[in-house]
């Protein structure tokens, strides 16, 4: 069975299934999405040549049954829904559930909830419509894969000759396999001493590289999500730091052989690259 699950962004939450209140019956839109293709043509050329394309934002409609016992308890209703899915409240995270498959979606009501006439209330039962905005068309995985990357690891102890740990290299290169359908923005964390750190893709030979020094104390942060890119360091905006030769990349569909270095060789820092897979529908 199917089910949908709206979380808005004041933290209400409905659930739409096979339960009373609110019964699904009818979901359109978790499937195909419009393709903008673009193409060229030369004097006396067959056909057209292809250059490429970009999807348009989803939209998803909803129907469902409303039960009530009472016409009082169908108001209250009717206003649950109207006020959880109310487009001022802006983007809201919709779940959508099948068997043991979930994925999520950021959505914005495009059409308050509409409601038959009252004349068309009967049975206890009534009928909702909602036509749902989803400006980035993508469905993600419910939560966020992680890995890291450890310049230095742990190292031996000579507690009775030498009062010192020696600490040896870690692993500074690692392979993510991106599983969903489409290539998909990352979040890179960088704590602990780094020098002009640079975290580079073996595959493609994009990379990103943030011109500064970092202590142990510090956080650096970059997000390469288009229309959201940033670069924090401890919390505050120093965009102006990175190398203009970088490209914000995403993680390819398969593998992703990320590098991390810097250019101290005594440095400790840690990298936690965070992401969600996408699928197509």
């Amino acid at each position: 069975m199917e089910k949908l699950i709206f979380e808005n962004s004041k933290g209400q939450v409905i659930e739409i299934g096979d339960t009373r209140p609110f019964i699904l019956t009818k979901l359109e839109g978790m499937g195909g999405v419009h393709v903008n293709i673009r193409t060229q043509k030369s004097p006396f050329q067959d056909g057209k040549g292809y250059i490429s394309n970009d999807l348009e934002p989803r939209v998803i409609f909803a129907t469902l049954t409303i039960v009530a016992d009472t016409e009082e308890q169908m108001i209250e209703h009717r206003k649950t829904i109207s006020s959880i899915f109310n487009p001022k409240l802006g983007q809201g995270r919709l779940t959508y559930q099948r068997a043991d498959v979930k994925r999520s979606i950021d959505i914005i009501s495009e059409v308050t909830p509409t409601f038959p006439d009252a004349e068309d209330f009967k049975d206890n039962q009534q009928v909702c419509g909602l036509q749902l905005y989803g400006a980035i068309p993508f469905l993600e995985d419910m939560t966020l894969s992680s890995n890291e990357i450890v310049q230095w690891i742990g190292g031996m102890k000579f507690p009775l000759i030498l009062p010192t740990q020696f600490a040896t290299a870690g692993q500074n290169k690692i392979n993510i396999v991106n599983t969903g359908d489409v290539e998909t923005p990352i979040t890179i964390e960088i704590t602990g001493r780094a020098t002009n750190p640079t975290l580079t893709n073996t595959l493609t030979g994009e990379f990103i590289r943030v011109k500064t020094i970092l202590d142990e104390t510090d956080k650096l942060i970059v997000t390469t999500e288009f229309g959201n890119k940033r670069v924090e360091k401890n919390g505050v905006n120093v965009f102006n730091y990175i190398d203009l030769n970088s490209t914000f990349m995403n993680l390819q569909e398969g593998d992703n052989v990320l590098e991390f270095t810097t250019d101290n060789n005594l440095d400790d820092a840690m990298v936690k690259i965070t992401y969600r897979n996408r699928y197509m529908g």
